[in-house]
């Protein structure tokens, strides 16, 4: 896992599939590894307890995405 585009660039060199932080996070919803209000919690964390650079824009659209697609209303 990692956000390095240098590391992007080797694995695809080498025909290896790289993901992203918010591409892991997507997959463990709808693999059903995490609940969407865990991946919820630790996207709202990331920008005061992480290193990672996200751009807000993006972090808004993917938070987005994740409640329109898995949060209902009894949730």
């Amino acid at each position: 896992m990692t956000d390095d585009t240098a590391a992007r660039l080797a694995a695809k060199n080498l025909n290896i599939n790289a993901h992203g932080t918010l591409g892991l996070l997507i997959r463990a919803v709808r693999k059903q590894h995490r609940s969407p209000a865990e991946v919820l919690a630790l996207l709202a964390a990331i920008p005061a307890q992480s290193s990672l650079h996200i751009r807000p824009s993006l972090l808004d659209e993917v938070i987005a995405q994740i409640k329109a697609e898995w949060i209902t209303d009894d949730e």
